[in-house]
């Protein structure tokens, strides 16, 4: 049985005129101890997807629907007062895009990684030895993100991007989650800084088995960790297959022109740019979302919206799970 089982989920924005569909039936599955990679442009729906998976939903959310199950329960179904008590932090947590500005900037980090862990235990024991095995659980938690201890009694502008970070991981890390969404964990860090913090969560994913989900607009990045990599575009998973598959065999021209946008060490042909830009959700194309920017589009993208085509990749069973017409086998 899979972690998490994501099926036909949807989650619109409501506005004055038509409503963003920002996740607009999306469907996958992660396997225990594996990282998914949900990559895409910006405006995709990435983060309403995670978002959505966290039911962390804005007021203007609407026609939020579809099944999510975690562990073998349907967790969509929970009331919120469940959810919160049952699910978020606890089963599953969320390092939010912009982290390091999400720190309370008059708390110690130590406290406010404390915080989920008192909360979660509070009137279970006597309020001293609370306290006391917070504080453990705190520094058990630094030792393990390569925090500095005494970094516990510091406030959140005496410490660099990177180590706040870190204790935005920490705090995630508090309840023991099986799942972890991580949203572009490193999109405002340097790049040695970032290459630490990937081999911090490589290193995370093969001694705790926690599975992630790392959202990134970089799947070269994503390629660095995830075992699976999802493909989003305008509110729609286009591909998804095994990361070695997905970075040697792509078979949706979305995701051949995400590669090729990626400067190259070893290649004297320059980067591409994807023509165009990504679509108005509010009144998305008909038939296959990508067709007005796609190189090989004909009559049939404009009409119809495709179905979902496996095609085998060698000894992988699984194989490339891909959206789009090209791909069917029976006369166009």
């Amino acid at each position: 049985m899979s972690l998490l089982d994501v099926r036909d989920l949807h989650m619109h924005y409501a506005t004055q005129g038509d409503p963003v569909r920002a996740v607009d039936g999306i469907s996958f599955q992660l396997e225990k101890g594996q990282a998914l990679g949900i990559v895409g442009e910006s405006g995709s729906g990435k983060t309403s997807l995670s978002l959505a998976l966290m039911r962390l939903l804005p007021s203007n959310a609407t026609g939020y629907r579809g099944q999510v199950v975690l562990e073998g329960e349907d967790i969509v179904a929970l009331r919120d007062e469940e959810f919160r008590r049952l699910v978020r932090w606890r089963k599953m947590s969320m390092v939010f895009q912009g982290a390091m500005n999400s720190l309370n900037p008059v708390l110690k980090v130590g406290h406010q990684v404390a915080e989920p862990f008192l909360e979660e235990n509070k009137g279970q024991k006597g309020k001293k030895n609370l306290r006391k095995e917070a504080k453990e659980r705190v520094l058990e938690l630094f030792d393990l993100v390569r925090l500095p201890r005494e970094a516990v009694d510091r406030y959140p502008h005496e410490l660099s991007g990177g180590m706040k970070q870190r204790v935005m991981i920490a705090m995630s890390l508090v309840l023991d989650p099986s799942l972890v969404i991580l949203d572009e964990p490193t999109s405002a860090l340097d790049v040695s800084i970032q290459a630490q913090m990937m081999n911090l969560l490589k290193d995370l994913k093969r001694d705790l088995g926690i599975s992630f989900i790392f959202i990134t607009h970089d799947i070269a990045l994503a390629s660095d960790i995830c075992d699976r990599i999802a493909v989003m575009y305008a509110g729609e998973i286009v591909e998804i297959g095994n990361a070695e598959d997905m970075l040697l065999r792509p078979q949706h021209p979305y995701t051949q022109k995400l590669l090729n946008s990626i400067p190259r060490l070893e290649s004297n042909e320059a980067p591409q740019f994807i023509p165009g830009a990504p679509p108005d959700l509010t009144d998305p194309p008909t038939g296959c979302r990508f067709h007005p920017r796609c190189p090989f589009a004909f009559e049939r993208c404009d009409r119809e919206s495709p179905p979902v085509f496996t095609i085998q990749m060698g000894t992988n069973e699984e194989g490339l799970m891909t959206r789009c017409w090209l791909l069917d086998k029976e006369k166009r």
